[in-house]
């Protein structure tokens, strides 16, 4: 680029000064100097330019590759970092779905258990109700019998009152009085034999 540009400066010198050349006859002695002023002065910038400028464009030019290349490595970051959040999203369905399927057997075996402790406490309501009502039963029929006893026990006094007389009164007590004797008689023999 330098020597086009070099190349480019000397031919415009040179066409400025044959130009100058040739209208310096029609003209002007001092023309022709004037143009070959104005071709060094030209040729000054020029070279001036041909320094200066490529290493300004080089800098420029590194320094947008550099951009470049910052912006196609934060673009791949950014792919790669969609593509990550994409897969947590799939994930996170993936889990959501998870933890509806667990969530859902879960509840199925917490029914399960409830219907088993309810089973299990009727059941033994029931068996407690049967125990009361047996126990309610036995003590019924106990106090049933004891006030059956007390009544016919009543009655036999009524009835033996009734039947008593002072003959039948007198003939119970010497019948009690011999049981005695003979109780008394036996005793005395069954201890004086020799064992």
């Amino acid at each position: 680029m330098k020597r086009l540009f070099c190349f480019v400066t000397i031919a415009l010198a040179l066409a400025i000064s044959a130009g100058a050349q040739e209208h310096a006859a029609e003209h002007d002695d001092m023309l022709g100097w004037k143009w070959a002023n104005f071709a060094i002065l030209a040729f000054g910038l020029g070279f001036l330019v041909a320094k200066n400028v490529p290493p300004i464009l080089k800098a420029r030019t590194v320094e947008i590759q550099s951009g470049m290349r910052e912006a196609a490595k934060m673009k791949a970051e950014a792919l790669a970092t969609v593509a990550e959040i994409e897969k947590k999203l799939a994930s996170v369905s993936a889990d959501v779905d998870q933890l509806r399927a667990q969530l859902k057997s879960e509840m199925a075996a917490e029914e399960t258990r409830i219907q088993q402790d309810t089973e299990r406490m009727a059941q033994r309501i029931a068996h407690q109700s049967g125990q009361d009502i047996a126990a309610l039963t036995k003590v019924g029929r106990m106090e049933l019998k004891a006030y059956s006893a007390a009544l016919a026990l009543d009655l036999a006094k009524e009835r033996v009152r009734a039947a008593m007389n002072p003959a039948t009164q007198q003939s119970l007590v010497d019948d009690f009085v011999h049981d005695l004797r003979v109780a008394e008689e036996r005793h005395a023999t069954e201890g004086a034999q020799p064992q």
